[in-house]
């Protein structure tokens, strides 16, 4: 049996515009997510993928809401729990783009949305700083 082995379009495929649906780029579009009883947002064309939470490694001393790091896709990632409960275990990783190589722990993850609502809405630069 022959078996196609195309990989399907990710997230960060779809907000970058590869896919027929996509949105324009200038649209507003948020990825929603929950993460211990809360409800979170951030930026949909900063996602780069979401991904299954690997084994997370505790650091020294971290900023209140850095529940420690975590290898994925060959990067270590800075694994970052916008609801400050880093001991809390969470389902998936929201993978941001960009140098900072920052990963969103989330418990659920909604989808994407074009008003936020009221959720907390996240800015990638402010997560680590503390």
């Amino acid at each position: 049996m022959d078996r196609d082995h195309t990989r399907a379009p990710d997230l960060a495929d779809m907000l970058g515009g590869e896919t027929p649906d996509a949105t324009a780029e200038d649209a507003p579009s948020f990825l929603s997510f929950e993460r211990c009883g809360r409800s979170f947002a951030v930026d949909a064309h900063v996602v780069e993928a979401i991904v299954k939470t690997p084994p997370v490694t505790s650091i020294p001393y971290p900023p209140p809401s850095v529940a420690g790091v975590a290898p994925v896709r060959g990067r270590v990632r800075i694994v970052i729990c916008p609801a400050n409960e880093p001991d809390t275990p969470s389902a998936r990783l929201v993978l941001l783009s960009g140098d900072g190589q920052l990963a969103l722990a989330a418990d659920r993850v909604a989808g994407i949305v074009a008003d936020p609502a009221n959720a907390d809405t996240l800015n990638p630069e402010d997560l680590i700083a503390g």
